[in-house]
């Protein structure tokens, strides 16, 4: 398996949630097939809150979306933390904040 670096995105991406889906974490859920229990940062046990907008590290790929914790989704975008890339759904082609 593949990790990756990623930041928290913090540019002003407005994104409409797809037709059906309540949240991101929903929309996440539906996209892996699975139920998102705890943070996907490395390092982090606690309990899943919200899916996080980040971005991978020296990539200019597109926005992700990630099951975090609030603690970890509140980074400022300038901490840097691993996870596994399968975990990663891509909500848009083109970030506006890849830096």
């Amino acid at each position: 398996m593949t990790t990756v670096s990623l930041k928290i995105e913090s540019g002003a991406t407005q994104l409409t949630l797809p037709e059906g889906f309540r949240s991101w974490l929903a929309f996440w859920e539906a996209q892996r097939g699975k139920r998102a229990t705890q943070c996907e940062a490395f390092g982090c046990d606690r309990e899943v809150t919200e899916a996080g907008r980040v971005i991978k590290v020296g990539k200019v790929d597109g926005v992700y979306i990630l099951p975090l914790c609030d603690r970890c989704s509140s980074l400022a975008n300038t901490r840097i933390f691993k996870a596994w890339d399968k975990d990663l759904v891509m909500l848009t082609q083109e970030p506006e904040a890849a830096t």
